[in-house]
């Protein structure tokens, strides 16, 4: 911090010490002289105020300077240091706002103590000299020319004054303060010197100082070079050689003057800054007044139980919904422990959790994910949602709690719960008879190709039967699965495989079906067409790849597109193929009709690819979002 030179050098002419404190009692200033009332460990400033050893003689320093950054100033004290200097202590808070700087002066009493005595001394000793000088006179004329030489050379100024109030007599002093010659003052008269002395003043002036014989007053003086400055003057009143005579001691007083008005000016400021400091104190406290009517409430006008806790969990506000909500007065809980609205198994940890909260303090839910209970007056638990805000409120942490009781929310939940867990009993029940329907279907298909002659009629049943058993195993799937929302469909491949191959293959064995099938859940609108293709797709390899017997290898590979979200089917043999010039999309086969109708039914892209040998089916699609009937 910079300081101002003029100010030192005033400062110290005055003996007056400062020390500038910032809100954080750090010293951000020293003046020259600190030294004398503080012990400093050499680091530059800023420094704590601890970390100086105080010289002053008394313990209430600290006190002093936290009650001036708190209300404005603190009460001057005097102290003393070890060495006997007696000073004046004040402090004052000079910040403004938020800012809580206290500026510490220390007055050293020493020279105005020491002004004192010597005027006293001073004035002995002239009132001595002139009753010697009385005496002398009175005595013999040669004690007046040793009186003469005496006032002639004395430090202070005087000079003898007749009746008509011209000067008779001066010493060098007098010549040297005012500017004139010895010769140009005699014959002057006095209120050529005085400014505020008019000569009608002094006649009146001379019969009192005749009455009195003594008077002491301070006047204002003109220098032969006509500027102003203020004196002390002691005149007293004798008789010499049958003639009345004042004589004048006069000192002057410029430099006092300058010190007392510097003196006046820093206390008027000191004062000011006192006052404009009170009248913010007196603001700020209107406004946490009205703050914290404000805050009490909202706090009882809200429609959720809150309390507010202190550093050592002990309960401090509370509201009417609290005490609804417990079922205890307010003043039942005010100055109690939290742990009287806990569950008995959880009051071992809480304090470890209330300390964890206070270390890192952020507004969040208690418990987050967890089922939280609250102990009522009766005994009873409340399931309960807590927020937790932290506070400070002069300079003390506090945690704010709002309570919600739940125990509606939490009914509905346990009726939703109970009438999901039904549905989902009831759906399992309707996959499980679908199935049993499909099967029924599958049979009385199975009953009726027994009755048919015609080789191409039956296998239209057979092909049926399987469109119809691949569905028939999506709902077994279903109802024997954890959820109903969606099944493995790699898993429903490798099903679908086990069934097919015996029914199509004519010599089974010669037919190697390799099954790569991620973990690909699928809903049940998306899985169903998806079972048909499959089965369509499977089906029509064993019974037209692999002619007269031959042997040859199937794979089946289901696992997640290319694209985000899509899901890649590939079915491929090392077959004949297709037969040249045929164009699956147009060929009259129910079985690629249906694969086209089903494609397109999933928003499909299907690509059919000759290999050499064998021919390679590749669909791409996206799950297909549930549609809800309304």
């Amino acid at each position: 911090m910079e300081t101002n030179g003029e100010v030192d050098s005033l400062a110290r002419s005055m003996g007056i010490v400062t020390i500038l404190l910032d809100g954080d009692l750090l010293v951000r200033m020293a003046s020259p002289g600190a030294e004398t009332l503080f012990d400093f460990p050499g680091s530059p400033l800023p420094l704590p105020l601890q970390a100086l050893r105080y010289r002053g003689g008394d313990d209430s320093l600290l006190d002093a300077v936290r009650s001036a950054a708190a209300v404005g100033a603190a009460p001057d004290r005097p102290v003393t240091t070890p060495e006997e200097r007696p000073f004046l202590r004040r402090a004052v808070r000079v910040g403004g706002g938020d800012d809580r700087s206290v500026l510490l002066t220390f007055l050293e009493l020493t020279p105005l103590i020491q002004a004192g005595a010597s005027l006293r001394a001073a004035n002995q000793l002239l009132e001595g000299r002139m009753r010697e000088r009385t005496q002398e006179m009175e005595e013999t004329h040669r004690h007046l020319r040793f009186s003469d030489a005496s006032v002639n050379h004395a430090s202070v100024a005087t000079f003898w004054v007749g009746a008509d109030g011209i000067i008779r007599r001066v010493n060098q002093a007098t010549c040297r303060m005012l500017g004139y010659t010895e010769a140009e003052l005699l014959g002057m008269h006095k209120f050529d010197l005085r400014v505020d002395m008019h000569p009608s003043r002094w006649a009146p002036h001379w019969e009192i100082l005749r009455t009195t014989r003594h008077s002491h007053f301070e006047s204002c003086f003109r220098h032969k070079e006509g500027r102003e400055f203020p004196v002390e003057v002691e005149s007293n009143f004798v008789e010499f050689d049958g003639h009345e005579y004042i004589f004048f001691f006069v000192r002057d007083i410029t430099e006092r003057k300058r010190v007392e008005e510097s003196l006046h000016r820093l206390n008027d400021e000191l004062e000011a800054r006192v006052q404009e400091r009170t009248a913010a104190l007196e603001l700020a406290n209107a406004q946490l007044r009205e703050s914290g009517e404000m805050f009490r409430s909202l706090v009882e006008g809200a429609p959720q139980a809150i309390l507010m806790v202190d550093e050592a969990g002990l309960i401090s506000l509370v509201n009417s919904q609290t005490e609804q909500l417990f079922g205890y007065d307010r003043v039942e809980l005010v100055g109690r422990g939290i742990d009287l609205l806990l569950p008995e198994r959880y009051r071992a940890h809480h304090p470890r959790l209330r300390q964890g909260f206070l270390s890192a303090p952020t507004a969040r839910p208690m418990g987050a994910g967890r089922d939280l209970y609250a102990l009522c007056k009766d005994g009873s638990e409340v399931p309960v949602e807590i927020g937790l805000s932290p506070l400070r409120i002069n300079g003390r942490a506090y945690v704010l709690s709002t309570i919600i009781d739940i125990r509606a929310r939490k009914q509905a939940e346990d009726r939703i719960a109970a009438s999901l867990r039904e549905k989902e009993t009831l759906l399992k029940e309707i996959h499980h008879r679908v199935k049993n329907n499909m099967q029924l279907i599958s049979s009385l298909l199975q009953l009726q190709s027994d009755y048919i002659k015609n080789p191409e009629a039956r296998g239209i049943f057979r092909e049926g039967q399987n469109r119809v058993r691949s569905m028939a195993l999506i709902h077994e799937k279903l109802y024997r699965a954890n959820t109903l929302s969606s099944i493995d469909f790699g898993e429903y491949i490798r099903t679908l495989v086990d069934i097919l191959v015996p029914t199509y293959a004519p010599r089974p064995e010669c037919v190697e079906i390799d099954v790569t099938a991620e973990l690909v859940p699928l809903g049940v609108d998306t899985a169903v067409p998806l079972a048909l293709i499959v089965n369509e797709l499977i089906s029509n390899s064993l019974k037209h790849a692999f002619p007269e017997g031959r042997n040859g290898r199937i794979v089946v590979t289901l696992a997640p597109g290319i694209a985000d979200g899509e899901v890649a089917l590939r079915v491929a043999d090392d077959g004949v193929g297709l037969p040249a010039g045929l164009d699956w999309r147009t060929c009259p086969s129910l079985g690629l009709h249906l694969v086209k109708i089903l494609t397109g039914q999933l928003e499909g892209r299907m690509e059919v690819r000759a290999r050499a040998p064998g021919l390679e089916f590749q669909l791409s699609f996206r799950e297909l979002k549930r549609r809800r009937s309304h």
